[in-house]
């Protein structure tokens, strides 16, 4: 069984076998995680909120740039770059959609130059990359259609961060599952994978909007 803790609530994940007595204990025993990890998620969403309303900084490849809102009257909403960030206009629904769509179509563009770059250093054929639009996964890969599937958000995140996730999903062209061969193929590229892979648990969320 699974916990998990966002905006919405708590989710448990748990197989369909499982009886409902059961997974009501399994939640009261995490109780004390339960409300921490609660409180931990309305501060995260509270911050996240004030940077987008009210000016702050977001980041790019692991730099932080400055946002610039700019109050929303009448007439279309807008974003353009300036030399230390953006200047948007727009309520906070426009200027998270805005700041979406600039980070997507980058993302895009670097993302694609970094995985044909590590497929050559591999020795393996470029698969297609598909930038989207996920909450819980950085990146994924299908053996079927031969592609690389990786979350704009990452873009926020140091290079190296965001290779190791590329090499992870490289990797899994070899290996499907993480077994130790994987994580094996894995460590000939990223030797230090569990100090990045531990960035991504403890860290990632300081750079998301």
């Amino acid at each position: 069984m699974q916990l998990r803790v966002g905006v919405r609530g708590v989710e448990v994940r748990a197989p369909s076998w499982v009886p409902e007595g059961q997974i009501g204990q399994f939640v009261l025993e995490k109780k004390e995680w339960i409300e921490r990890a609660v409180k931990e998620s309305g501060h995260r969403t509270a911050d996240k909120l004030q940077v987008l309303c009210a000016g702050g900084t977001l980041y790019v490849l692991g730099a932080g740039y400055r946002l610039e809102v700019v109050a929303a009257d009448r007439g279309k909403p807008w974003l353009e770059e300036a030399d230390q960030g953006w200047r948007i206009k727009g309520d906070s629904t426009a200027v998270r959609r805005l700041l979406a769509k600039w980070y997507q179509l980058h993302a895009r563009r670097i993302f694609s130059t970094m995985v044909g770059q590590w497929s050559h250093r591999m020795g393996m054929p470029v698969p297609r990359v598909v930038v989207k639009d996920q909450q819980r996964l950085w990146g994924s890969y299908s053996a079927r259609t031969k592609t690389v599937n990786l979350n704009w958000r990452m873009l926020a995140f140091p290079p190296e961060i965001i290779e190791y996730i590329v090499v992870h999903e490289l990797c899994h062209a070899k290996h499907l599952d993480h077994s130790r061969a994987f994580w094996d193929e894995v460590g000939r590229y990223c030797p230090d994978w569990r100090t990045r892979r531990l960035w991504l648990r403890t860290s990632a969320h300081k750079y998301l909007f």
